[in-house]
């Protein structure tokens, strides 16, 4: 097996809470990890509002993650 290209490690995305008295809201993400070899191909499934999106925007560090590691080419991505 070759060296992956991409690997996320127990990423975890939290939204901020709306509003003063509003209750922490629920990780959008919690805890995913794969890795990605190159030449391969991955896909993300799962239902409406199950978090594919914020997997994405994090791993493409449009949103801020709470916890875990990215790594791209063997560097640190965060």
């Amino acid at each position: 097996m070759t060296e992956p290209v991409l690997e996320v490690r127990d990423l975890v995305v939290r939204y901020r809470k709306r509003g003063l008295f509003a209750a922490p809201p629920p990780p959008a993400v919690n805890g995913a990890s794969f890795s990605l070899a190159r030449g391969r191909t991955l896909g993300i499934v799962g239902e409406s509002g199950s978090g594919k999106s914020s997997l994405l925007r994090a791993i493409l560090r449009l949103v801020p993650t709470e916890s875990g590691a990215i790594r791209l080419n063997d560097k640190d991505w965060l």
